[in-house]
């Protein structure tokens, strides 16, 4: 599945170290929301040799909009962030199983100033 999406978010940054042209030790608790324009279904089969792609779209099972609350914690050009989805990806009449709601990652910058 390939969700294509428009989302925004607001934050509020606590800052540990001094503030400027410098990213610093920081914390962030914030808020996101995404609207899904466009999601298409894509499958791959093989039977005997035989390669078989399928694109669909079209579908009305996925909900086109998803919430999200996170928080950020950076140090210098490292970030631990995590994040808890408050709706669901699919719709319920449809009895689809629920994508994970939490989301943890870590983001490493190229550049320290």
């Amino acid at each position: 599945m390939n969700f294509n999406k428009l989302g925004s978010n607001v934050y509020f940054r606590i800052n540990f170290t001094r503030r400027g042209n410098y990213l610093g030790n920081f914390l962030d608790f914030g808020a996101s929301v995404d609207w899904t324009f466009a999601m298409r279904h894509f499958t791959k089969e093989k039977t005997d040799n035989i390669i078989t792609k399928t694109r669909s779209r079209g579908y009305d099972y996925y909900n086109p909009l998803n919430y999200h609350v996170f928080a950020r914690i950076g140090f210098n050009r490292y970030v631990l962030s995590g994040s808890y989805r408050l709706s669901d990806v699919f719709k319920n009449k449809y009895n689809y199983p629920e994508l994970a709601k939490i989301t943890v990652g870590l983001e490493i910058g190229l550049f320290d100033l």
